[in-house]
């Protein structure tokens, strides 16, 4: 019998989602970015999965994006901060059935000589999801690199997913009411993104062009 397969659809990841792309104030353009970013995965097939087995496997991918996400800003405009891996995936549903053989034998062995494990549980888990996290990197970044076009596409992509940072004002005079306004919206086309360089947006692009390898 050929086993039917299943796709991890956005609405399955939305409230996880909403946790984690939460940097700015207001968190819609963080949020539509990570739901673009998880249709290009779906489109490479990175969230069909064929059984429970391979489920876990495939949400781990989730956390590989939000580790690119939080790396992009900690680069771009020093917004550094630490992922709780563990409070995702506790989100996501993923337990121990995603660990690999290596952190299955640190879990045994964690379990059977710690005398505080209760104290240490939370951040060995955390440390064992940033593992796999990290390791499956590079397979969302080629995903996502394909999807976005190039590294300009994604660059810009990220960009825009930051508050007001694809938006700026301008004061004008208005005419009819012989006074100044401050609330005209100016917003920058990709190539002002990429042609207004900081030394941030440098270091976020060259980092974008090295694959974004994990920096926390």
């Amino acid at each position: 019998m050929e086993s039917s397969t299943k796709i991890i659809t956005w609405n399955e990841v939305e409230s996880a989602a909403d946790q984690v792309f939460d940097l700015w104030i207001d968190n819609l353009s963080e949020l539509k970015w990570a739901k673009d970013a998880w249709e290009i995965l779906t489109t490479s097939g990175l969230t069909t999965y064929c059984n429970e087995i391979e489920r876990p496997e495939k949400l781990i991918y989730f956390l590989s994006l939000a580790g690119i996400y939080r790396d992009f800003w900690c680069l771009a405009a020093d917004e550094c901060w630490e992922i709780e891996y563990k409070e995702i995936a506790d989100s996501l549903g993923i337990g121990i059935e995603a660990f690999n053989k290596q952190q299955l034998i640190k879990y045994i062995d964690l379990i059977q000589e710690d005398t505080d494990i209760e104290n240490n549980f939370y951040t060995f888990y955390n440390s064992c999801f940033q593992e796999l996290a990290d390791e499956n990197r590079e397979i969302v970044y080629s995903s996502l690199l394909q999807g976005f076009g190039n590294v300009s596409g994604f660059f810009v992509s990220l960009w825009r997913s930051g508050q007001n940072n694809s938006v700026s004002t301008q004061t004008y005079y208005d005419d009819e009411d012989d006074s100044f306004e401050e609330n005209k919206e100016i917003y920058e086309s990709d190539q002002d993104i990429l042609n207004t360089v900081t030394p941030e947006k440098l270091r976020a692009f060259e980092w974008i062009e090295e694959e974004c390898y994990p920096c926390q």
